[in-house]
């Protein structure tokens, strides 16, 4: 069975090939892309990486006192629909400029007069939204570091990496509990979205 590229690829196979020598169209190559465009996604909390047109977010009322919250993929290109459901009951669309203001480049929605008074359980938003980053505009650092983590990755397949501790006379050998290296974190934690 072949393995298939990720929809929602950190890299593309071209320049993954480039980065780390290895050929664009081997299964390591689409595995490494795979893999890291995956834990990307879940350590940042993103809906999507590229450019996506019909990501949906569905987001519970908040305390009245909060009505603020972010899309989870960055930069928008613009909000598709918003609209307020009761349980399975659509009770209302809502207006950009209007009912609520996005910050394009964070994501940030700022609810302006339409928002639960107190928590109520049955209500909430369903936001349809283009965000992602477009072709060829994934910050460096985010392509650099998902390079060093498919490298990482086929390191460990070979066992050459994540040894903390050996000993020679009693061949204990100890590895890294941690899945993704602080380097790479502390970077990718700049684009966590929430």
């Amino acid at each position: 069975m072949a393995i298939t590229i990720d929809s929602d690829p950190i890299i593309s196979a071209a320049n993954a090939a480039t980065l780390t020598g290895w050929s664009a169209s081997s299964e390591e190559t689409i595995a490494g892309i795979n893999a890291a465009s995956a834990a990307f996604r879940n350590f940042t909390g993103r809906l999507a990486i590229t450019e996506q047109d019909a990501l949906v977010q569905v987001e519970k009322f908040v305390p009245a006192a909060v009505p603020v919250f972010y899309l989870r993929a960055t930069p928008v290109e613009g909000i598709v629909s918003f609209q307020v459901y009761d349980g399975a009951d659509l009770i209302d669309t809502l207006i950009s400029g209007v009912d609520y203001d996005v910050n394009t480049t964070t994501g940030r929605v700022a609810m302006r007069s339409y928002h639960a008074v107190g928590r109520d359980h049955h209500r909430y938003y369903k936001i349809t939204f283009a965000g992602g980053w477009s072709a060829g505009s994934i910050p460096g650092d985010v392509t650099e570091t998902a390079v060093e983590y498919m490298k990482l990755l086929h390191q460990r397949r070979q066992g050459l990496v994540g040894v903390t501790s050996t000993s020679m006379d009693g061949m204990a050998t100890t590895y890294t509990a941690s899945a993704i290296p602080a380097e790479i974190r502390d970077i990718w934690q700049r684009y966590k979205v929430y």
